[in-house]
Formats: structure tokens, sequence, C-alpha cells
């Protein structure tokens, strides 16, 4: 197998869950807002319960359309496409992590920038043919591996893991989900 024309692209759906998903849901949170204010007939609990949840949401949605990016991985290291072209060696990246939901899912590579010695966080969406629960992706997989090679020690002390995470991210979800709950139950006794 030929090693030096080995490259992974993260997925099309970039485009979409940078630029349009953010403005879409700016969209509906307006349009529900507009709703309730000309109509005035809301069950009773449903404000709030609408108002958590869109702030449960938001915290996980902000982060996404400035971390998202297009991303391919190559022998040499990461390239990232924005508006500037930049790569990372591998023996820069600190994490690979991802966030396993149903999808798509995110992917977040922590790297120090020698430049300025800062520790900076991008996010990138595997490709969707690669995809399986709680398993890395084909190109997470070449990443990792890249990693442990350059800089072994690194890798070892850094790596998250991904059921940890979705754990995680459940645990800080179920209080909004509780409060959520509670008030659109309490609209409809």
């Amino acid at each position: 197998m030929n090693t030096e024309n080995i490259s992974f692209k993260s997925s099309k759906q970039t485009v979409l869950f940078k630029y349009f998903f953010p403005f879409l849901f700016l969209i509906g949170f307006i349009s529900a807002i507009s709703a309730n204010s000309i109509l005035g007939k809301t069950p009773d609990g449903f404000p709030q319960a609408f108002l958590i949840i869109t702030i449960w949401l938001s915290i996980f949605l902000v982060q996404v359309p400035f971390r998202l990016k297009n991303v391919t991985a190559l022998n040499d290291g990461i390239i990232i496409k924005g508006l500037d072209k930049k790569i990372i060696p591998y023996k820069d990246i600190i994490s690979v992590s991802m966030f396993d939901l149903a999808g798509p899912w995110f992917v977040t590579i922590q790297y120090e920038e020698k430049s300025s010695l800062q520790r900076k966080k991008i996010c990138f969406i595997p490709s969707s043919s690669d995809k399986r629960i709680m398993a890395d992706d084909e190109m997470t997989k070449f990443i990792k591996n890249k990693m442990q090679i350059e800089n072994p020690s690194n890798y070892e002390l850094n790596q998250k893991s991904s059921i940890k995470n979705f754990f995680i991210m459940m645990l800080l979800g179920a209080p909004f989900a509780i409060l959520a709950f509670y008030f659109l139950s309490s609209s409809w006794l």
C-alpha cells in the first residue's frame, strides 16, 4: 500500500452545519417568539420549556460555527481550510475527542499553535460513510495513529473517551431536560 498518498477529508455537511444550521436555528427562535406574541395562546409552561430547551441547545450550538472547519488529514499533518490555509503537524496535536450523538457527530482536535504557544480547538464532521456508533471513523483513527507515532507520550496522556464525553453531555443536559419536561407536563395537566 502506498502511504505517500493517503488523505482523508471532512464531510461536505460542514458547510450546512457551519453556515445554514445556526441561521435556521435563529430564524426558528425568532419565529417562535413572534408567533407567541402575535397569537398570545400558548399552554402554561410552554414558554419556560421553550426557553430552557433553547438555552441548552445554544450552549452546544454557539461553538459550532466558530470551530467547525473543513479538514484534510495527510501524512505530514492536518490542513485546515478557512479564510487562511493552515497546516498542523501531528506532533502539535494534544487531543482528539468525539461527541457521538445520532448524527452528525463532531470530532474536536485540540492543538498547540507554536507561534503563539496557545492551545486552540477546531471541530470537523467525519465522512458519513465511515461512521459507527461509539467508534472512531477512518479519519479519526488515522489522525490518532499519526499522533501516537509523532508524539507517543502526549498521545497517552491526553486522549479522551468518547463514551465518557457522551455521558458528560447527557449529565449536563439532564437538568435542562428535566426542567423542560416539568414545565411542559404542567401545561398538560
